[in-house]
């Protein structure tokens, strides 16, 4: 996380050298942020249709796997295969998962693919989904209203 804030300060240090006004780095600081509400309310409602498509099965929880690039995954044993859960373990969470029970899950297997879906990523998801519908909205609003009136002086 700190090597993210270090990277945007270098990079509006680099933009205010090359005489990029505070302005319009504002702007587009403000305008990435929507672009990346944006983007997880996409992430989120293609989720949510694939689950859609899913058929209810049982599992087992084995454990939580942590990936470098993609986080902790639950691991789930379903059918005698073991199968990563789609979302990442929320932290939150993680007190709830019981081990060696029997637990609902949903899952899409496909050729080249297989997608699980356990309990905890349903109630994210479809909690989630009016979040960030709203916050990019408000995103979008705002920096419109911000951007008209930087512009105007």
């Amino acid at each position: 996380m700190i090597e993210f804030f270090i990277s945007c300060v270098v990079i509006i240090i680099f933009l205010l050298f090359a005489g990029v006004s505070p302005k319009w780095i504002l702007i587009g600081g403000l305008w990435l942020m929507a672009g990346f509400f944006a983007l997880m309310t996409i992430y989120i409602f293609v989720n949510l249709l694939l689950w859609l498509f899913t058929r209810k099965t049982k599992g087992e929880f084995l454990r939580i796997e942590k990936k470098a690039f993609s986080g902790s995954h639950a691991i789930y044993l379903i059918d005698g295969e073991e199968y990563p859960n789609t979302f990442i373990a929320e932290t939150l969470f993680v007190r709830l998962y019981k081990k060696e029970k029997s637990v609902r899950l949903w899952q899409k297997k496909g050729k080249r693919f297989s997608l699980v879906f356990d309990v905890f990523s349903v109630v994210l998801m479809l909690t989630n989904l009016p979040i960030y519908i709203g916050a990019t909205y408000a995103m979008i609003v705002s920096n419109t209203i911000i951007m008209a009136n930087l512009l105007e002086n």
